[in-house]
């Protein structure tokens, strides 16, 4: 099969991480990927890598003029055979104690994560009804489970595990799958970024302000350090998505990790238990 006639796959949020682990996995699978990237210079080196089998589209999926000439490319490409998936992978994580994270970051976190991941889903619908395709959406466990300064990423999480299930039902006469993926902390730089972005947001705040969360944050710092090195390696996701693109009967839930399990088992615990046990954890020097 060659690049011209194997099934496409468009992945947002491809340059790094999730999305480059993903794009080179499912090339190994016999998957051509049309691979979302924000910048030419990450363009060009995808392209070179990839062996003839990536396409790298410019594509901010918050500008509604990127995903207009996504799908225009889409139909270039795929034609009749439709688009085989979309691996909604883009994202960003923003962290801070919801009485003071700054709206305009809290309608970003929402914009990245939620609004534009679903009007990209809108404009390549009729693409992905010829394949017909699958939809996958890349969620968390904060999408089922919220920890302390990380209520603006958890409730985008929460946002698009809800879409999910409402496209899931909606797309099924069509025979176009929907698939979550749920999984903990994974190795990539997002972590990173989120949190010299929160300590940002930390150290703009007034005294008065500083003096109330500056010592839960920097014990959740801490507690999230502890844990940095059990993180999973990004062919892991890679992996789960090969298996929603492939499988006869693909999940509804892919929940990967021990952390996204013992977090689940955790949710069953009566709220009263789960916020003691989270204070104590952040108390602890």
């Amino acid at each position: 099969m060659n690049a011209f006639t194997a099934p496409k796959v468009l992945i947002t949020g491809a340059s790094r991480g999730i999305g480059y682990a993903t794009a080179f996995h499912l090339i190994d699978q016999g998957f051509t990927i049309l691979a979302g990237v924000r910048t030419q210079e990450d363009a060009d080196r995808l392209q070179a890598e990839g062996s003839g089998r990536i396409h790298p589209l410019l594509l901010d999926i918050t500008r509604p003029e990127h995903r207009a000439k996504a799908a225009q490319a889409v139909e270039a490409l795929c034609g009749a055979q439709g688009l085989a998936g979309l691996f909604n992978n883009a994202g960003i994580v923003i962290s801070g104690p919801m009485e003071v994270v700054p709206l305009q970051d809290l309608r970003e976190q929402m914009e990245v994560n939620f609004v534009s991941q679903v009007a990209l889903t809108q404009a390549l619908l009729p693409a992905l009804r010829k394949g017909p395709g699958r939809i996958i959406f890349m969620s968390s466990i904060a999408g089922r489970s919220t920890l302390p300064l990380l209520g603006p990423y958890s409730a985008s999480k929460y946002a698009i595990e809800a879409a999910a299930d409402a496209f899931r039902i909606e797309l099924a006469p069509w025979k176009t799958p929907v698939s979550v993926i749920d999984v903990g902390g994974v190795q990539t730089t997002i972590f990173q970024t989120s949190r010299k972005r929160a300590e940002n947001l930390m150290h703009g705040l007034p005294p008065q302000a500083r003096a109330l969360y500056d010592p839960i944050t920097a014990k959740a710092f801490a507690r999230v350090d502890e844990f940095k090195g059990h993180r999973l390696p990004p062919i892991a996701v890679a992996r789960a998505v090969a298996h929603a693109l492939r499988a006869r009967r693909p999940k509804a839930r892919y929940v990967i990790g021990w952390e996204a399990r013992f977090r689940l088992l955790f949710e069953a615990l009566p709220e009263a238990a789960k916020d003691w046990f989270i204070l104590k954890l952040l108390q602890r020097s």
